[in-house]
């Protein structure tokens, strides 16, 4: 029952810029400091800076994401993740 949903997700994600301010990396200024104070955050950054580099089998360094754009991201996506280059394996439980 997933594997359509999956899929749409993989094949189909809406990389809105939006999306990608809450997902990959942003800075935040302190709003009650002298809006020099940076806070660096993110779902991405936070999750690949707190794990051990032997557990991070995903790849990429951390301190690097800045660079990442979406416009990137979209052209990465849009010559890797199609059907024609993918590997389905399912296991039955």
């Amino acid at each position: 029952k997933l594997i359509p949903i999956f899929g749409d997700y993989v094949f189909f994600p809406e990389l809105t810029d939006e999306a990608f301010m809450q997902e990959c990396m942003r800075v935040e200024y302190d709003p009650n400091g002298d809006k020099r104070k940076k806070k660096i955050s993110g779902v991405v950054f936070n999750e690949m800076r707190n794990l051990p580099p032997e557990e991070s089998i995903s790849g990429g360094l951390y301190y690097r994401l800045h660079e990442l754009t979406n416009k990137a991201i979209r052209k990465y996506h849009k010559k890797y993740y199609r059907p024609d280059n993918c590997l389905l394996y399912l296991m039955e439980m």
